[in-house]
C-alpha cells in the first residue's frame, strides 16, 4: 500500500465547481453535487463527501491547500482519511479502505481541526472553539477561495 485517500466532507445545495490545490499540485477539479445538511448527515460518519485525493501512506506533516468554489456555496466540514491508526488508549487499530476518520489528533481542548492559518479571500478566519469537539466548518461562497495549512497528524497503519 502506497497511498491513503483523504476525503473532504461538506454540504450545500445544487452543484459547485471545486478546484483543490495541495502544495501547488491540483488534486481535484470538477463539479460536485452538493447535499443539504440535515440532522442525519452532519456527523463524521454520515457527512457527504465532496471530493477525495491521495497522500503517501506514510505522510505526516503539513501542506498548503487552496480550494476555489464556483456555482454554489459550499460548507466545508471535517477532513478524514482511510487506513488511519486509531489510538483508543488500551488498544490501537487501523481503519480499512472504506473506513474514514479524522486526520488530526485531538489538541488539549479536544479539537480535531487539521486546518490552520485559514483565510477566505485573504481574510483570516477564526473558529469558535467553545464546543470543544470536532473539525470546524468554513462556508465558502461562489467566486471565493479558501486557503489553509492542512496538517495530517494521525499516521496510516495497517493491521497485520
Amino acid at each position: 500500500m502506497t497511498n491513503r485517500t483523504v476525503k473532504l466532507l461538506g454540504w450545500g445545495s445544487g452543484t459547485a465547481e471545486i478546484t483543490a490545490v495541495l502544495d501547488g499540485e491540483t488534486v481535484f477539479s470538477g463539479p460536485v453535487e452538493l447535499v443539504e445538511k440535515t440532522n442525519d448527515n452532519e456527523s463524521e460518519q454520515t457527512s457527504p463527501g465532496l471530493f477525495t485525493f491521495e497522500v503517501p501512506f506514510d505522510f505526516l506533516g503539513t501542506k498548503h491547500m487552496t480550494i476555489s468554489v464556483k456555482g454554489n456555496t459550499v460548507e466545508f466540514g471535517q477532513i478524514v482519511a482511510n487506513y488511519t491508526e486509531l489510538d483508543m488508549g488500551t488498544i490501537t487499530f487501523s481503519t480499512g479502505p472504506d473506513d474514514y476518520v479524522d486526520v488530526a489528533e485531538d489538541d488539549n481542548e479536544g479539537v480535531k481541526d487539521p486546518r490552520t492559518n485559514v483565510t477566505i479571500d485573504g481574510v483570516k478566519q477564526t473558529a469558535d472553539r467553545l464546543l470543544g469537539k470536532g473539525t470546524w466548518h468554513y462556508t465558502v461562497n461562489p467566486g471565493s477561495t479558501l486557503e489553509h495549512d492542512l496538517t495530517i497528524s494521525v499516521p496510516g497503519l495497517l493491521d497485520d
